[in-house]
């Protein structure tokens, strides 16, 4: 099973988004079947304007970037997403080289590119590096991002009531609009789903609640969306959810212990 073992269940690559970098139509096809069946969701281009342009559009996880392209190649489209200001700067992206040169590697890296990879490549081989840094992406985004809520103490009083306020409401309406997605999916209300889902995604955005925010995206822009998938995604969604809210529940908790022991 295409799957990576994470602490409290699974997780399989057809949650993760690559985007493909390669101008040979033969090297197209091969990618193209390899991500096929891994059951992994992927878009081809054919150029590093390209993949600027699809990263601004789109919404992907990673990128796995040909080194030589006629169309901007791999390492000026690499140093362009690094030196930009916007969401995707820091995107992992994978160099994808033929290797005739034995300096690629190490130019990859100076432009940006996060790993290498050399063609041609098997499918077991480009399996096992997919799902390393699916495995990498997903383990660095935080179950609840202190760092935001922090934030949000800066306009708080002593007694965190804006905080509390906060978890009472994330507590109680974000459930309750989990619950409508449920009904939603078993009417198969798709159009409606999405809308959901982009109004759960600022909220869990909000608070740093960054995994239960990924599925989120994924609800809300999966192409292909069907009611079988959109549960799945949902449970996924319920599962962030309730961990983002006992990391929530615990925060609140130490401050109230802290605030006592000043007192």
């Amino acid at each position: 099973m295409n799957q990576i073992s994470r602490a409290n269940g699974t997780l399989d690559l057809s949650f993760f988004k690559v985007l493909v970098a390669e101008d040979n139509l033969i090297n197209q096809k091969i990618v193209q079947k390899m991500l096929e069946k891994m059951g992994i969701s992927f878009k081809i281009v054919s150029g590093g304007r390209e993949v600027i342009e699809s990263l601004r559009n789109e919404y992907f996880d990673l990128v796995l970037m040909d080194c030589y392209m006629r169309d901007m190649n791999g390492f000026e489209a690499s140093k362009t997403i690094r030196q930009s200001k916007e969401r995707f700067s820091q995107i992992p992206i994978i160099a994808y080289s033929a290797g005739m040169f034995e300096s690629d590697s190490e130019s990859s890296l100076q432009s940006g590119m996060n790993d290498f990879i050399m063609k041609p490549v098997t499918y077991d081989q480009l399996h096992a590096k997919i799902r390393e840094w699916a495995g990498r992406i997903y383990e660095s985004l935080p179950i609840l991002d202190l760092a935001a809520l922090e934030k949000i103490r800066i306009f708080d009083d002593s007694h965190q009531n804006l905080l509390r306020s906060l978890l009472q409401i994330y507590s109680e309406n974000t459930q309750e609009e989990l619950f409508k997605m449920r009904d939603l999916i078993l009417d198969g209300d798709i159009e409606r789903i999405r809308k959901k889902a982009h109004m759960l995604k600022s909220s869990a955005a909000q608070l740093g609640a960054f995994r239960f925010e990924k599925f989120c995206i994924l609800m809300e822009h999966e192409e292909g969306l069907d009611s079988l998938r959109a549960k799945r995604l949902h449970e996924e969604m319920c599962r962030e959810y309730e961990g983002s809210r006992k990391h929530f529940i615990d925060y609140c908790q130490n401050l109230s212990q802290v605030s006592n022991v000043l007192m």
